[in-house]
């Protein structure tokens, strides 16, 4: 249900910002709650390529994207906008790619509330407004986290999300599969 090595090679190599152009970053690993170590990117804003920021502003926000299911952080790096020149970007994956752990319900609320808490425990982040990106089965777990948090996250954007995995199999007609299925957080009734 969480595919973290498809498609193939993808706990091996994770692709890094530079090789997007996005060239001010700092790779990041967090340990969560529960003694798994996670990573992700800081991708910070770059003067020379957005003209509105001058080389010593500090950025007012910090993104926090939570990519779709499979694959793993860097392969979505080629889907993202020109946001490095914009805002402060945290992209972490949650038990993919080069992060320990498999991939679950549980596991990815908490890789995600150890992304927000390091966020907001970071000298130059902590004071930032902070914009929760989730896309897909990352859009369910940015839900979950922005409910638990609602006085840490300033907005929340979701792509392609759905309200449950039950409700998604059922839109695609493979009901035998729909009565096993436990929803993805408690998000149809927020």
């Amino acid at each position: 249900m969480y595919p973290s090595s498809f498609p193939q090679g993808s706990r091996d190599h994770v692709s890094r910002p530079d090789e997007f152009q996005m060239s001010n970053y700092e790779s990041v690993s967090i340990k969560t709650k529960d003694g798994v170590m996670i990573t992700g990117y800081l991708i910070k804003p770059t003067a020379s390529n957005h003209s509105s920021i001058s080389a010593d502003a500090l950025p007012s926000h910090t993104l926090l994207y939570l990519h779709a299911n499979a694959g793993n952080m860097g392969m979505w790096l080629t889907f993202r906008w020109d946001i490095e020149g914009v805002i402060n970007s945290n992209n972490f994956a949650f038990r993919y790619g080069h992060s320990q752990g498999t991939p679950n319900e549980t596991g990815m609320k908490i890789d995600a509330q150890a992304a927000l808490d390091y966020i907001k425990s970071h000298d130059k982040l902590k004071d930032t407004k902070v914009l929760v990106y989730g896309q897909s089965i990352g859009g369910a777990v940015a839900i979950n986290l922005v409910s638990e948090n609602k006085d840490r996250i300033s907005a929340l954007i979701i792509e392609n999300t759905f309200l449950s995995l039950a409700k998604k199999i059922d839109s695609t007609r493979h009901q035998t599969f729909t009565s096993i299925c436990i929803p993805m957080s408690p998000n149809m009734g927020l």
